[in-house]
């Protein structure tokens, strides 16, 4: 399946609570891209209706509806795959995560790199 691949604006120069504040947030263990331990990261995304709602893998997002994609609307056939941002709790390290849609729900991710500098968002 062909998965299509959206940059949705993240302030690269937030920190991590001002990002809670204002987007979704997915609870998902991943393996950091620098110092390679794997633990429970909360990763912050700008996709879907934004009501600081926590989510996890496999969950369903909610579209705006006659919303753009970056006001919140549904990706063509809810599919798509968009950049979030966690912090290692090992490293302390702010990661890119590339976070995958499909059928409507979260479906993976993995940390990228760090964030702002992986260059597959920018």
């Amino acid at each position: 399946m062909l998965e299509m691949m959206v940059v949705l604006p993240v302030d690269h120069e937030a920190d991590a609570e001002q990002l809670e504040q204002r987007f979704n947030r997915l609870n998902v263990e991943l393996q950091c891209s620098e110092c390679w331990g794997i633990s429970h990261q909360q990763v912050v995304f700008a996709l879907g209706v934004r009501r600081r709602e926590v989510f996890r893998l496999g969950d369903t997002l909610e579209w705006a509806e006659n919303r753009s994609l970056l006001g919140g609307g549904r990706p063509a056939n809810g599919a798509c795959v968009v950049e979030g941002r966690a912090e290692c709790r090992g490293c302390g390290a702010a990661l890119s995560v590339s976070l995958h849609v499909s059928g409507d729900r979260l479906q993976r991710a993995r940390a990228l790199g760090l964030f702002g500098q992986t260059g597959c968002f920018q």
